[in-house]
């Protein structure tokens, strides 16, 4: 199969913006879509799919949501202003979110939950009402070279997650921890910089073989670097 759905304007539906399910190789770029009673984009039960250059604003739920994937791209896009999350990604496998910009989401910027090989980097987030990175029960995570600031909660925040890097970002202004890495097994936290964070800058808690190293830390409200178990 060999979808391809382009610059469109979608607005004022009572559901998703765009819906594509159980459906392979499928293109969707340039569309422009305000105002979705649900999710602005969901793509389910997919291979091969390259989401991109689209704008999705006012969802009701999540910008952007892809569940059920193999080898997904999701690049520059922008997302304004979802209820949710900016994008949400559910068990997927292989999956690069990268280059898209995403502002004023309910909840979190970036969401990933239940995935292996996932790789966020490149993005500008702001303004996330809770975490601007959240990835949760994932394996093989690579997060890096994202610029993250005034988010709610945690700027980057890592839950039940074995192998993560956390590098090269710049993470911001963030209400809790800039970093926060909790329940997780073999993550490298290098070469970031966290600026004035309401909390700790780098916060691990229950973590086996964490290597913090090279980051700079200024303005924290509590620790600059905080180790628990």
């Amino acid at each position: 199969q060999d979808l391809n759905i382009y610059d469109n304007i979608i607005a004022g539906v009572g559901d998703d913006g765009i819906d594509v399910h159980n459906v392979d190789d499928a293109n969707i770029y340039g569309n422009f879509i305000a105002l979705s009673g649900d999710n602005g984009i969901e793509a389910t039960r997919t291979q091969n799919l390259d989401l991109y250059g689209n704008i999705v604003l006012l969802s009701a739920r999540d910008g952007i949501f892809v569940r059920n994937a193999e080898n997904a791209d999701i690049y520059q896009n922008g997302v304004a202003l979802s209820s949710r999350d900016g994008i949400h990604v559910r068990n997927a496998a292989n999956t690069d979110i990268y280059t898209n910009g995403i502002v004023l989401s309910g909840r979190d910027g970036i969401r990933v939950n239940g995935a292996t090989g996932t790789n966020v980097f490149a993005n500008g987030i702001a303004l996330s009402g809770n975490d601007g990175i959240h990835i949760r029960n994932a394996i093989g995570n690579a997060v890096f070279l994202n610029g993250v600031t005034l988010s709610g909660n945690d700027g980057i925040h890592l839950d039940n997650t074995a192998l993560s890097l956390v590098a090269l970002n710049g993470v911001s202004l963030s209400g809790g921890d800039g970093i926060d890495v909790q329940n997780a097994v073999g993550t490298l936290i290098a070469v970031n910089a966290v600026l004035a964070s309401g909390a700790n800058g780098i916060n691990a808690n229950n973590t086996l073989g964490t290597v913090i190293a090279a980051n700079a830390v200024l303005g924290s409200g509590n620790n600059g670097i905080r180790v628990s178990n």
